[in-house]
């Protein structure tokens, strides 16, 4: 019996590339991580880009494509090539030899974050976010814009590149703008500066 056992471990072992069972599928998890993600310290005073792939190097392992950069950013981690999902889905950045490197819990969505020792703690975020919660200038919000509550536009206000005052921007509202009405449920704060 376990001559049996043994020979079909070196077959399957030596078995071409293409005769090996296919791996299953990336779960969801797993595809909402791939993309391009911004990868910095806690102060964000060092970041570099990562691409994760979905593309597998081996079982539970994906492709993951770290910047030129961030092998001098970086050092500690610059050797990073893999990818995998641990316990809970953290994020588990490993080098080419399948060892950890560090090892990131999510913690809110499109946001990681690791802690090496002596080294601080690192940042792991979705560029979509990053795009995103950047600062805006002044002459980036000049313009007509639209306010929209639950599907539909509620006021159009248009921001306007001359003074109001010392301090101030003027803006003019669209016509048909309503006084705001307290609405029913939860109140959602949105700060464009």
């Amino acid at each position: 019996m376990r001559a049996l056992a043994a020979a079909m471990f070196v077959a399957a072992a030596c078995a071409p590339p293409g005769a090996r069972a296919q791996q299953p599928p990336p779960g969801e998890t797993a595809r909402a991580i791939a993309g391009v993600w911004e990868l910095s310290d806690s102060d964000r005073e060092r970041t570099c880009s990562v691409t994760f792939k979905l593309d597998q190097t081996a079982p539970g392992f994906y492709i993951a494509e770290l910047e030129p950069k961030c092998a001098e950013v970086f050092p500690p981690i610059g050797g990073i090539t893999s990818w995998s999902l641990g316990r809970r889905d953290a994020l588990i950045l490993s080098d080419a030899g399948g060892q950890p490197l560090i090892e990131m819990i999510e913690v809110e969505a499109g946001t990681f974050e690791g802690l090496r020792p002596d080294e601080g703690r690192y940042v792991l975020q979705n560029a979509a976010v990053v795009a995103a919660s950047r600062d805006k200038t002044a002459d980036q919000m000049f313009g007509e814009w639209t306010f929209v509550a639950g599907g539909k536009s509620v006021c159009g206000v248009n921001f306007m590149p001359t003074a109001a005052d010392a301090d101030s921007f003027a803006l003019t509202l669209a016509p048909g703008c309503q006084p705001p009405r307290r609405p029913r449920g939860r109140w959602i704060a949105v700060s464009l500066w």
